[in-house]
C-alpha cells in the first residue's frame, strides 16, 4: 500500500493555489498518492463541512495517510484528529495553524474565526491519533502570532518550525514552495 498525503488548503484557497501544487508534484515523485481536494464553502468556511469532507477523502486512515494543512485546513485536520478513528494516521503537517485569532486578523475573519474556535480542540485526543505533528510558524504572520508555536508545543507536544519571514505563507506574498513541509512529511514517513 502506497503512503497518502492529502493536502487541505486555507480559507479563501483552492487546490492550485501556492506551494500546494509543488508540494504534490514532490511528494508524487516519492511514491505518494496525492489529494489536494477543493474543500466546501472556501469563502466562507464550516468546521462541521470541511472535517465531514476530509472524513469523506481519507476514508480509513492508517499509518500510511499523511495530511498536510494550511491555516484553515490545518485546523480542519486538527478538528479530523480529534474524531478518533481505529488507526493513527502517519503524520500531520500543521502550517499557520491558529488556536487564536491576532488582533490584525479579527477585522477580516472575526466571525468566521470564532465559529471555528467556538468549541476549542480536543488537544488530548489529536494527539493519540497521529504519529507524528508538525506545525510550522512563520516570525512575520500577520494572521498568526509565531508564538502560539507555544501553544502547539505545550498541548500536542509536536515539533516545532519557526520560517523567517514568510508571511501566511501564501502566494499571494509570493510562497510558492515550502522545503520544510516537504522535509517533515518525509521524515514522517520515514523517507528521509
Amino acid at each position: 500500500m502506497a503512503n497518502r498525503a492529502f493536502i487541505i488548503h486555507g480559507w479563501q484557497g483552492h487546490p492550485k493555489q501556492g506551494w500546494y501544487p509543488w508540494l504534490g508534484n514532490l511528494l508524487e515523485k516519492k511514491g505518494f498518492e496525492v489529494t489536494i481536494p477543493a474543500m466546501p464553502n472556501t469563502l466562507d468556511p464550516m468546521p462541521n463541512e470541511w472535517v465531514a469532507a476530509l472524513a469523506e477523502l481519507v476514508r480509513e486512515p492508517n499509518g500510511k495517510t499523511f495530511l498536510i494543512g494550511h491555516s484553515t485546513g490545518a485546523n480542519a485536520i486538527m478538528k479530523y484528529l480529534a474524531l478518533g478513528h481505529k488507526k493513527k494516521v502517519g503524520g500531520a503537517v500543521l502550517v499557520a495553524p491558529w488556536p487564536s485569532l491576532k488582533a490584525s486578523d479579527r477585522r477580516y475573519g472575526k466571525e468566521m474565526g470564532a465559529r471555528w474556535l467556538s468549541d476549542g480542540y480536543n488537544w488530548k485526543l489529536a494527539r493519540k491519533n497521529a504519529e507524528h505533528i508538525t506545525a510550522i510558524f512563520s516570525t512575520t504572520d500577520p494572521y498568526v502570532a509565531y508564538r502560539d508555536s507555544e501553544v502547539f508545543e505545550k498541548e500536542l507536544g509536536c515539533k516545532i518550525i519557526i520560517e523567517q519571514g514568510k508571511s501566511h505563507m501564501h502566494e499571494h506574498k509570493g510562497i510558492m514552495e515550502l522545503p520544510s513541509a516537504y522535509e517533515e512529511v518525509l521524515e514522517q514517513a520515514g523517507l528521509k
